[in-house]
């Protein structure tokens, strides 16, 4: 799972809540959306967007390889 977590350490907020683990990060420029890969059933990792309360994810990849370090280009 990936938390929001402030400097002091606290205000832990829980944004990701895909049954596969997720990990890798990466912050969208404007400070709105986080990318991040998850592990599917399959054992091949995708890559997700989600906003920071969590509630608007998009799966970004979909395929049989697994897809990792989510990068945002402006």
């Amino acid at each position: 799972s990936i938390f929001l977590i402030s400097s002091d350490g606290s205000d832990r907020a829980r944004v990701t809540f895909l049954d596969g683990d997720a990990s890798e990060p990466a912050w969208s420029p404007d400070g709105k959306w986080i990318a991040f890969t998850s592990l599917k059933d399959d054992n091949t990792k995708d890559i997700y967007i989600t906003s920071l309360d969590g509630k608007n994810l998009i799966r970004v990849t979909n395929n049989s390889a697994n897809d990792y370090s989510p990068v945002w280009v402006p």
